[in-house]
């Protein structure tokens, strides 16, 4: 069993250099009033009151890593080495890995995960918006793994501090998700006069899911056995209450990788729903407008967002397996260590007969199941310091609604944010996992945008636990300037 966490665990854990990194909220980005269309990750309410009338994203990628257990020591970290012909990379360890890990007994928090938004556009007609979205996503998030699990998974079950001794685990959570969205948003203004306004908005996806994985560890007590000095590893499995789901274009009976014309293994919905209010600041009211390129833009004193994110599932039903384990035990399971399972039909074969006296079969309780979403509650203040001054704050909460659902990790961003038409700022200190401070730092040319929520992980000043990068491409149109070959018509200006 612990052989088979190892071989879970790493699968995760690689994707770290398989896709080089990954990515996750776009501080610098989806808090701003020219992020348009890029709002809705964060508040679909918001966007009716953008400064843009008109927003077309070409492409966005963004792309995060970060996890309290791998690293990489300071004194051996160079992030331009990566992209050398022949880089020069550390190893730690008899197998010579990458990341060395830390020793401490805190449970292990692992999350990488990836956003590219593609062709995307928001149209803005007063008090109402509508936009179209597509987007590729991948996350995969390791959530309280017991560090005596993490470390059999990196030293191998032959790691002797751990032996004879009873781990009683609980609570802990493995799980992979790779999936497209196509969404329809619409946003509207419910009230408005000169002196507040309120807005709300929902975005509907439909889901494509190409990859599930899972492990829920209800309770894990156990031990590895290594009293007669030999090299012979036995184990006790006092109770074991988990369960593992898992869809994957792969043969389960010779690993080899299979891509069908079809790759999709699951189909889903979900839905972002989202509220703005804002304080304005006393002008006088805005003439009317019939073109949507002159329609105002009437700014605040401050403004106030709360939105639910990612409330949704995939249901897979092709290439799918659920197992569960339902608080069973194996005493003595003798020479452990040389369970070395060839396909992940054997594995999970011998795992059933082992836990249910000889089936091999009673593990598998379904050909489908139902993968959520990383769902997450989220609060927005901003306040419009004078002129083209921001400050922002903006808080990420996960919510844990089932056992096969990526753990989204909590986060707290306080901004300053300076943004004119061409040019724009951000400058954000956020606590990851409200304990973790980060600093990152985003720039806009007109409507190129490169930013990081950890500029850290770009330098040596402390050891390596992760990068986050974002970049953003888009064509973008600002009301109150239209387009025009006749100067009487008073507006010239085409932002693109």
């Amino acid at each position: 069993m612990i052989r088979w966490i190892r071989i879970v665990f790493f699968i995760f854990c690689m994707q770290v250099f398989g896709l080089t990194a990954y990515g996750q909220e776009m501080f610098g980005i989806v808090n701003s009033n020219f992020a348009g269309v890029n709002s809705l990750p964060i508040n679909p309410g918001d966007m009716v009151n953008s400064k843009l009338y008109l927003d077309i994203n070409l492409v966005t990628a963004d792309l995060f890593f970060e996890n309290n257990y791998l690293y990489i020591h300071k004194e051996d970290y160079q992030f331009l080495e990566f992209f050398k012909k022949d880089p020069d990379l550390p190893s730690y360890g008899e197998d010579g890995v990458l990341f060395d890990h830390y020793w401490d007994k805190n449970d292990k928090d692992i999350f990488i995960s990836m956003r590219l938004i593609g062709p995307s556009v928001m149209i803005v007609d007063r008090d109402n918006a509508i936009a179209i979205s597509t987007s590729v996503r991948s996350a995969t998030s390791i959530w309280k793994l017991p560090y005596d699990i993490a470390n059999f998974a990196y030293e191998d079950l032959r790691y002797d501090p751990q032996h004879n001794i009873r781990f009683p685990d609980a609570d802990f959570l493995a799980a992979s998700l790779t999936w497209s969205e196509i969404g329809l948003s619409y946003a509207r203004v419910i009230k408005s006069d000169f002196r507040h306004r309120f807005s709300v908005g929902s975005t509907v996806k439909r889901l494509f899911g190409y990859a599930g994985v899972y492990l829920k560890g209800h309770t894990l007590d156990y031990l590895v056995d290594n009293t007669d000095g030999s090299g012979r590893l036995d184990a006790d499995i006092y109770t074991l209450d988990a369960e593992i789901g898992f869809s994957v274009p792969i043969d389960y009976s010779g690993n080899d990788i299979n891509y069908p014309e079809n790759l999709t293994k699951g189909k889903g919905y979900s839905i972002d729903l989202g509220f703005t209010y804002q304080k304005r600041e006393w002008q006088n009211p805005a003439k009317k407008s019939r073109k949507l390129c002159s329609q105002p833009y009437e700014d605040y004193l401050y403004k106030i967002g709360v939105s639910l994110l990612d409330l949704g599932y995939i249901r897979f039903n092709e290439n799918a397996e659920k197992h569960i384990f339902n608080d069973v035990r194996n005493y003595h399971w003798d020479y452990i260590n040389q369970f070395s399972p060839t396909s992940v039909n054997d594995m999970m074969r011998e795992l059933s007969g082992r836990f249910y006296n000889g089936d091999s079969t009673r593990s598998l309780v379904s050909n489908e199941f139902s993968f959520l979403l990383p769902t997450a509650l989220s609060l927005q203040v901003d306040y419009h310091y004078k002129k083209d001054w921001y400050f922002n704050g903006t808080v990420i909460y996960p919510l844990l609604l089932g056992p096969a659902q990526i753990y989204r990790p909590p986060q707290l961003s306080v901004a300053v944010r300076y943004e004119t038409r061409y040019l724009e700022f951000n400058l954000p200190v956020i606590l990851y996992r409200f304990s973790d401070p980060r600093i990152g730092f985003s720039v806009r040319v007109w409507n190129v945008t490169i930013g990081s929520d950890n500029l850290g992980g770009f330098f040596s000043f402390s050891d390596f636990t992760g990068l986050d990068i974002y970049a953003s491409l888009k064509l973008s149109f600002t009301k109150g300037i239209c387009f025009s070959f006749k100067r009487s018509y008073g507006c010239q200006d085409l932002e693109f």
